[in-house]
């Protein structure tokens, strides 16, 4: 789907906020095409995208289900370079048109919504800016703010993993009612 140069400042938020974020940037941009209200301003709002049949699973994946498979329809990455005091930091996001036939467990944002590409270009765009974005002139948002909808989905089942979970710890780790989890082999995937 795209690349985004983030600034070096982003950084300073944690690995585990971009990550997190970015997925709330999908999870908007998804909910606008479904005229469903933005994750990222109530968490209540990640209902209507329960019932769609859309899932986080952790730590950066959004799968769907539909009535003829599950599969994971959008995947981000952050990677980060450092030489010296130059440091580059790049947000990968791949989200699926169609699903593949051939490839297991792959789904596209065509089960759901009819836009093109080029409708959900600009809206994927303001979307991670409004969460990413870093001016000097404007603070940060709200960290806390930022990553309630995904924490909230955690404690739903928008979130699929049998242990509750409510959050990340400093490292990224998953915060459960059974301890931190630090590896997705750690535990099972179950869908509800």
């Amino acid at each position: 789907m795209g690349s985004w140069r983030l600034s070096d400042k982003s950084i300073e938020r944690g690995s585990e906020y971009l990550q997190m974020a970015s997925t709330v940037a999908i999870l908007d941009t998804l909910s606008v095409f479904l005229n469903n209200g933005l994750p990222s301003h109530s968490w209540v709002h990640g209902s209507s995208l329960e019932a769609v049949g859309l899932r986080v699973k952790w730590p950066n994946d959004i799968w769907l289900r539909t009535s003829t498979r599950i599969g994971k329809l959008c995947g981000v990455l952050v990677e980060g370079r450092t030489q010296g005091d130059d440091v580059k930091i790049v947000l990968g996001i791949g989200l699926n048109r169609y699903s593949v036939d051939q490839v297991e467990g792959s789904q596209g944002w065509n089960e759901l919504i009819e836009e093109s590409t080029e409708e959900l270009l600009p809206v994927i765009h303001a979307s991670v800016a409004s969460l990413l974005e870093y001016h000097p002139l404007i603070g940060n948002a709200n960290l806390d703010a930022s990553l309630s909808p995904i924490y909230a989905s955690m404690r739903m089942s928008l979130s699929e993993i049998q242990n509750q979970a409510f959050g990340l710890d400093s490292r990224g780790g998953l915060l459960t009612s059974n301890g931190v989890i630090c590896s997705t082999g750690e535990f099972e995937w179950v869908w509800n």
